[in-house]
């Protein structure tokens, strides 16, 4: 009887801490389209970056508390038990709109999923729970601050569940994480904001042509989060090497995505380039799209603007994805859909999640083709994620059992030595 009291209580803490955040996440998306706008109105505003690169390394060096890990810090504190700064909330919130105001490539699951997961940690701090309950209200708030952000409730919650770990999902976590992943994303929207609606015009009929495209696209869209990952981190390591001070390091690498965006046309791949995927799903995409916005958002986020990773990485898998189609012959909207989840969800080494989003953003008719693209690039990713922090519970190879109990960092640095 306790335990189910006990259980009853971490519900009933679950459901209010998702109704915050919900509002939160909802203020933030209104203020976000706002923002947005503006810049689109005042491309003058790009000359920003260089300022507003420093001002973000300098405030989070100095006043941050650490925030400056953004997600890793999140999956830490899970893993760890790591105390959480509220700040970091309110920092992720306020620089991800200040860098989409000036016009840096970059997304908003970072400001959710820290939002969230700040919010779901401090509370269990101040009602002095457990540490097991702690990890599942930090996770549930996850799931909530995802769900929010993309109005996918479902995708939330599995986010919530794979984030932190590769090769397992925390099933004591279920629940709480499906509950504020739901209530969150109702609580925003009651906020005058849009989520993301595209529909696969048709359905081929199965082929062995079609079949062959899908495994092959799964195959280059685990290549492409594998590069991502590899030049991301390239970018921030040149810069460490070359400047030691942070402010000329902040100051040089901004300067870089502004002449990017200024001198090679990227203009229109800042911010969220939501137009690539009306283009991806429309038929009328490119490669060219996909790689310039491939390249902006690497350079913003080794540059170190705040946001995420998750809906560039939408606007390169649906334009690669639907130009894979257009080549093959087969219908663009599917393959744009197909690129959409598979190259986010190999970055972030969640499969479940993958095939979630799927079922949710374009319905249940193509669901055998979000397993295959979700399995082949969860396979082709290894044990490589955007989030360093996250650990190996089951390695995906036989010959990488040694992977095991350590996070993608720790992996990541041993192969250094050996090489």
């Amino acid at each position: 009887m306790k335990e189910l009291i006990n259980k009853g209580k971490l519900i009933g803490i679950t459901i209010v801490i998702s109704v915050v955040i919900g509002v939160v996440i909802g203020s933030f998306l209104v203020l976000l389209n706002f923002v947005t706008s503006f810049r689109e109105a005042n491309w003058g505003l790009i000359f920003l970056l260089p300022f507003l690169g420093v001002f973000t390394v300098y405030a989070y060096k100095n006043f941050s508390k650490g925030s400056e890990r953004g997600n890793n810090y999140i999956i830490d504190s899970i893993h760890l038990d790591e105390r959480l700064p509220l700040r970091m909330s309110l920092f992720s919130y306020i620089f991800t709109l200040l860098s989409h105001l000036a016009g840096a490539s970059v997304g908003r699951e970072g400001t959710g999923v820290q939002i969230g997961g700040t919010i779901g940690s401090k509370v269990s701090d101040y009602l002095k729970l457990s540490t097991e309950s702690k990890r599942i209200l930090t996770k549930a708030g996850i799931s909530a601050g995802f769900g929010a952000i993309f109005g996918t409730p479902l995708g939330g919650a599995f986010f919530g569940l794979e984030m932190t770990s590769i090769g397992k999902i925390s099933y004591e976590s279920m629940v709480p994480c499906l509950i504020s992943s739901y209530v969150a994303t109702l609580v925003s929207g009651f906020f005058p904001i849009k989520h993301l609606s595209y529909q696969i015009v048709e359905m081929p009929a199965f082929s062995v042509k079609l079949l062959a495209v899908v495994l092959l696209a799964g195959l280059l869209f685990g290549f492409v989060g594998r590069l991502f990952i590899k030049l991301v981190s390239l970018v921030k390591d040149f810069y460490s090497r070359y400047f030691k001070n942070y402010l000329i390091k902040a100051l040089a690498a901004s300067l870089v995505v502004l002449v990017f965006l200024l001198i090679l046309n990227f203009r229109k791949y800042g911010g969220l380039s939501l137009w690539m995927l009306d283009e991806a799903f429309a038929g009328t995409g490119s490669f060219v799209d996909g790689a310039m916005k491939f390249i902006a958002t690497v350079l913003s986020l080794g540059a170190g603007f705040i946001g995420g990773e998750a809906t560039p990485l939408f606007d390169i898998g649906a334009s690669l994805g639907g130009s894979l189609g257009l080549l093959f012959g087969l219908e663009a909207s599917l393959f744009a859909a197909l690129g959409l989840i598979g190259v986010f969800g190999s970055a972030t080494n969640t499969p479940l999640t993958t095939i979630m989003l799927g079922i949710e953003l374009f319905g249940i008719a193509a669901l055998p083709y979000y397993i295959l693209i979700a399995v082949v690039s969860y396979y082709v990713i290894g044990h490589n994620s955007i989030y360093t922090s996250q650990r190996v519970e089951i390695a995906k190879f036989s010959d990488a059992s040694d992977c095991r109990g350590k996070s993608v960092k720790e992996i990541n640095e041993e192969r250094k030595k050996i090489k």
